[in-house]
This record gives C-alpha cells, structure tokens and sequence, in this order.
C-alpha cells in the first residue's frame, strides 16, 4: 500500500470512515484524521509536506478563503486540495474554484468521483477502475443545442473560443465534475480534442465571452466557468 501524507478533515466520523474506505482501496493509506479546524491548522503549519488535502465543508469555524490564503502563506505544498459539500449551487461551487479548490466532490457521489481524482493525481497503478473514454460524437443533438443555444445569444462564431466553447459546455454537460477542475481537466480535454493546450483554450473562451458580454452590456461580468454552467443548467431545463 503506498504510504502517502493525506489529510482528512471532517467533524463526521461516519463520513470520514466512507473517504478512508475509498482511499484505502484505491492502494493509499492516509495518515491524518482531524475533526476540528485547530487540528488542521496545526497540519498545515508543520514542517512536513502533505500530498493531498481532503476537507468537507462541515468543519466548525471553516472560512475557505481564508485557509487557502494560510496555506499559502505557510507554503503547505499538497498535490491537490479536494473539498466535499452538499452544495449543488454552480455559481457557488465555481467560487470554490476561483479561490483554490483544486476538485469539489459531492458528498452523495464520493465514491466515483474521488476514485477518479486519485487515478488523476496519483496515477492509473493505484487505482482499480477504469475511466471511460471521452467521446465527443455521443450525441450530435446535444451539440447542436448548444450551438443553437450560443448561436440565439448571437455569440461570435468566427472566434476559435467558440468551438472551443461548444465543446467544454458538452463535456460539462456530461460529466458536472470536469467543470470544477477546469484547468487540470476540462480545458485540457478540450485542447487535446482540437489540437490546442490549455492555456489557449482558456483565454480563447475568456475572450469569446468578453465579447458578448460587453455587446450585450452585461453588469455583472461571468467567469468562464459561470457561464458555462449557466448554459448547461438552461439546456437541461428545455
């Protein structure tokens, strides 16, 4: 079993039991459990590097931020920062996301989605599962909604942030947890698939919503993320 520094913070042992199962499982052994915020910060203060950070959103005293900005200061290098919550709000979870959140696993889905952060962190040899393939042509019709959908708003199709765009809406619409690693996951996926990287992928898209935005004079400016998840929860409420 690999011996790996992890950190579980949760004030519910019932929970903190299921995490454990998954973990050990997938050929990994934490070594830290807290219940309390004292205890974690005691952690993230030490000396000893940790590997991974696994926190629920339940912790007595819990502001995100600003324990991101301590681990920060404290130079805390975890591989990944992975949060659990009941919350199903996009715009909230994308908060998550912009403050540091590396992945934002729902509590009732723990058991698939933190065996596939792991394969994504620690590599496929840990984990016994596979991952399905992504496959862009599954289903033309939803594609075609969303170009229709893009197409009403009168987004600028001559822009390569737009292909890229209907392409991260589909995956999104799939699979809801690509959008809340999108650096580490969905943009990539997406450069992959138009032989892209990431970063150009991301700015692109920036830039083709930018650009609606300010035509349509938009107030209150979305994340790319934002409104992606906009688009998708309209699709699946037609």
């Amino acid at each position: 079993m690999e011996n790996l520094k992890i950190i579980i913070a949760d004030n519910s042992f019932k929970h903190a039991q299921l995490v454990s199962k998954v973990l050990i499982s997938s050929g990994l052994k934490h070594l830290n459990l807290v219940y309390e915020l004292p205890e974690l910060m005691q952690l993230i203060k030490g000396e000893d590097s940790n590997d991974l950070l696994l926190i629920s959103d339940e912790i007595q005293g819990l502001n995100l931020s600003n324990l991101i900005k301590d681990i920060k200061y404290f130079k805390t290098n975890f591989k990944a920062i992975v949060l659990f919550t009941d919350i199903l709000n996009p715009f909230l979870i994308s908060y998550f996301y912009r403050i540091g959140i590396d992945y934002v696993i729902h509590k009732n889905k723990i058991n698939a989605d933190l065996y596939l952060v792991i394969k994504l962190l620690f590599d496929q040899k840990f984990c016994y599962f596979k991952t399905p393939k992504i496959d862009f042509n599954r289903n033309l019709k939803i594609r075609n909604e969303i170009r229709d959908k893009l197409d009403s708003m009168n987004l600028p199709k001559k822009l390569s942030g737009y292909s890229y765009l209907v392409s991260a809406i589909e995956l999104v619409y799939f699979n809801n947890n690509l959008g809340y690693a999108a650096n580490k996951q969905l943009y990539p996926l997406v450069a992959d698939h138009h032989q892209s990287n990431g970063i150009r992928v991301e700015r692109s898209i920036r830039h083709v919503i930018s650009k609606y935005q300010t035509k349509s004079k938009f107030r209150v400016k979305l994340t790319n993320m934002e409104f992606i998840f906009k688009i998708v929860e309209d699709l699946k409420r037609t």
